[in-house]
């Protein structure tokens, strides 16, 4: 009798043992679980169900479950994949390589981890979520009628294919996609948005996957940040990053490699793209910043309703600090723009090395149209340029002043100056020097002039005869070598219409030298000299 019940107790052990083994790969299907009326499990191509779940596996420790009505999984082509689908019409399928796993959770949600291996796609909610065409991607998705995709397509995107790709959403109506390439990451927070990392859309995909290490990430409503992705046929672009905290706020950072685009506030965008290198950065509502056409350009806005923009060179620099106000560095290298204040602009460009600089309100500062000029304002309503030529710098230091030095480059020629210099520190004063001609090719030009103004609603042209005036500048033909010096309030000083003139007033005085060569005129204490032979000297 006690042999007996050994052997009946070694039979069922050994029973139950080898149900064990059978099964060891995935979950007993006999002691799961079965809620409700619609359910479905799965393992090594064994099926139980019942209702309208339905579920599949191939052989090779593949796994699938579904619970809920017309829910499915699938599981198949492959070893190790783990399908799991929980909810009314929910969807998983991990399969076509190896150690993929699909997890939908809650109604009509989808989860495809595929066509590859180690790929792993999360969908809570009424989302979708795709991994695959390629190795260790990730795509998750909650909220509701989100979608996140990375590495690869299926029948609703066409993102390429790639390894090591991070696609993450959270919201309402938004997407994530990270593909075409490797190592990109798109991460999505907030409803009616979209990240995308590396591409997505074929529309836009040149060559072969080489979007690389690129990424995007948004965090608002109703934003865009797009980092990687080819508009001008840019094959190669990698290591690009866009950024957006904000609503109704873009960024873009494309075409090219390590450009950055980055925007903090609501409705405003920023663009680096076409060239390497590129920056461009908001802080602020309503602004814009962008980069691009040529590598190593930086934009920089800080302020409401203002704008930065640093383009179509290599190294240009556009600084915007303050409400409505704009700075440009474009068409050349290695120009730089800085506007501080409200309502307030700052260009340069057409050339290389120029520089251009505002600090106040309501001002401007435009340095170009040849190489290495500069332009600083500082004060309220002034305005500093030097413009046409080289080697030009013109200085305000004052509120209502004008500063301009070149040769200002007309409409229909080129008259240019070089090495002019002209300086306010005043109020409501005006120093010329170089040649300004007008939009119909009269005037301009001069050298080596030098304009400087110290007092209030005092003027000092050197090398500019200003017989007129043409939108506030003086127009006439240049002259070189001229120095026109205006001290104290209410002084004038010219000397102009030939070369190596010299004026000095002071003291409300007015000194006239030119318009031949050689003179010199010295005025002070309010009274008035005019020296207009060659070589000759006057004073009063």
């Amino acid at each position: 009798m006690y042999s007996t019940r050994r052997a009946s107790r070694a039979l069922i052990a050994a029973a139950s043992g080898a149900a064990i083994i059978g099964f060891a790969v995935a979950p007993a299907i006999a002691s799961a679980a079965t809620p409700g009326q619609n359910y479905c499990y799965s393992a090594n191509g064994r099926t139980i169900s019942k209702g309208s779940a339905s579920c599949t596996t191939d052989p090779g420790r593949n796994y699938a479950s579904a619970r809920g009505a017309n829910s499915s999984a699938t599981a198949t082509g492959g070893t190790n994949n783990r399908a799991t689908a929980n909810g009314e019409n929910s969807h998983a399928e991990a399969g076509a390589g190896n150690n993929n796993t699909a997890n939908a959770s809650g109604k009509d949600s989808v989860a495809v981890a595929n066509y590859g291996n180690g790929n792993k796609a999360t969908a809570v909610g009424k989302n979708r979520a795709y991994a695959g065409l390629g190795n260790n991607n990730s795509a998750t998705a909650r909220g509701n009628n989100s979608s996140a995709s990375a590495g690869g397509y299926d029948n609703y995107y066409n993102s390429g294919s790639g390894d090591n790709n991070t696609a993450s959403v959270n919201g309402s109506n938004s997407t994530a996609v990270a593909g075409n390439g490797n190592g990109n990451k798109a991460t999505t927070t907030g409803n009616n948005s979209s990240a995308t990392a590396g591409s997505n859309d074929y529309y836009y995909y040149y060559g072969t996957n080489d979007n690389d290490n690129n990424t995007a990430t948004v965090k608002g409503d109703n934003s865009q940040a797009t980092a990687g992705q080819s508009y001008y046929g840019y094959g190669d672009n990698d290591g690009n990053t866009a950024t957006v905290n904000g609503d109704g706020s873009y960024a873009n950072a494309t075409d090219g490699d390590g450009n950055t685009a980055s925007t903090t506030g609501h409705d405003s965008n920023t663009n680096a793209y076409a060239g390497d290198s590129n920056s461009a950065t908001v802080k602020g509502d309503a602004s814009s910043a962008s980069a691009y056409d040529g590598s190593g350009n930086t934009a920089s806005t800080t302020g409401t309703g203002s704008s930065a923009t640093a383009s179509n060179g290599d190294g240009n620099t556009a600084t915007t600090t303050g409400d409505s106000s704009q700075s440009q560095a474009f068409s050349g290298d290695n120009n730089s723009s800085t506007a501080k204040g409200d309502g307030s602009q700052a260009a340069s460009g057409l050339g290389d090395g120029n520089t251009a600089t505002v600090t106040g309100d309501q001002s401007i500062a435009g340095a170009g149209n040849g190489d290495n000029n500069t332009a600083t304002a500082e004060g309220d309503g002034s305005s500093a340029g030097a413009v046409g030529g080289n080697g030009n710098s013109a200085q305000v230091t004052g509120d209502g002043s004008i500063a301009a030095a070149g040769g200002a480059e007309d409409y229909y020629g080129s008259n240019t100056g070089d090495n002019n210099t002209a300086t306010v520190n005043g109020d409501g004063s005006t120093a010329y020097a170089g040649g300004y001609g007008d939009y119909y090719g009269g005037g301009g030009g001069g050298d080596n002039n030098t304009a400087t103004v110290n007092g209030d609603n005092a003027q000092a042209n050197a090398g500019n005869d200003g017989n007129t005036y043409y939108y506030g500048y003086p127009v006439g033909d240049g002259s070189s070598g001229n120095t026109a010096t205006a001290t104290d309030n209410n002084s004038y000083a010219q000397a102009a219409g030939g070369d190596g003139n010299t004026a000095t007033a002071s003291t409300g005085g007015s000194a006239t030298a030119g318009p031949t060569s050689g003179n010199t005129a010295t005025a002070s204490n309010g009274c008035t000299v005019a020296v207009t032979g060659v070589n000759q000297t006057g004073g009063c």
